[in-house]
């Protein structure tokens, strides 16, 4: 890695930055899981049934565990938002341990020096190893392997999640005529949307996307010159004709 990232500077964040991330997960889950329709979305990291174990609780776990960096824990959030938002699978409680612990998995061995196995992140993550290995590769085709971000982009990542982070507190509190927790903050298309950077292949797709249209343009603008060139030569042959 050419550049190291670094872990935003505010001494608010690095101590609290499990606490900040969890909230909006778990907000994203709360509003995901009530919303209809999202049960049916099934992909290799859902479970059958919801894991017991709480978002916060598994996030310390895996950080207690791997003593990995707190970059390696923010570039996973990232990446599992990422793969939700590029390929609109909605972050529920049915995928989010597999798609977590696979992300970790994935950003321990982009951003730091010494990883473990995967058999050990499989026990960690309460997976098999074969399950392990086979998610990893599927989360890396999904991010068509971009793994590198910008400290611009993961600086600004960092501080949206604190701001966001303090909105759903404050959201959170009954005020007089309102009801705790009422706001639309908690949809969870918004606050991805909100806190990830652009999708890096977003031009990429929409110039496929235009690039039949363009042909067809290109194809009935050079069929009309052609039809425009043969109209003098047509003209002189009824004219030869007529003299």
């Amino acid at each position: 890695m050419e550049e190291k990232i670094k872990i935003a500077s505010s001494p608010y964040f690095l101590n609290n930055y499990i606490e900040i991330l969890s909230s909006i997960l778990r907000r994203i889950v709360k509003s995901n899981d009530a919303s209809p329709g999202c049960d049916k979305i099934v992909t290799q990291f859902h479970s059958e049934t919801a894991p017991s174990v709480a978002i916060r609780d598994y996030m310390e776990r895996i950080l207690k565990l791997t003593k990995c960096e707190p970059g390696s824990i923010v570039l996973a959030v990232i990446y599992m938002l990422r793969i939700c938002r590029d390929h609109s699978i909605p972050l529920t409680s049915l995928c989010f341990h597999r798609l977590f612990i696979t992300s970790v998995c994935v950003s321990m061995k982009y951003f730091e020096d010494d990883v473990y196995s995967n058999k050990y992140m499989a026990k960690v993550g309460g997976i098999s190893t074969r399950e392990l290995s086979v998610l990893e590769r599927l989360h890396l085709v999904m991010l068509k392997f971009s793994l590198m971000m910008s400290p611009i982009d993961y600086g600004n990542f960092c501080k949206e999640a604190v701001r966001l982070e303090g909105q759903i507190l404050l959201d959170s509190v009954p005020t007089k005529g309102k009801k705790g927790g009422a706001s639309e903050l908690s949809n969870a298309i918004a606050l991805i949307a909100r806190l990830l950077p652009p999708n890096p292949n977003a031009s990429e797709e929409k110039e496929k996307e235009a690039s039949p249209a363009k042909e067809k343009a290109s194809s009935a603008s050079s069929a009309e010159k052609k039809e425009k060139e043969t109209e003098p030569e047509e003209e002189e042959s009824e004219k030869k004709a007529a003299n």
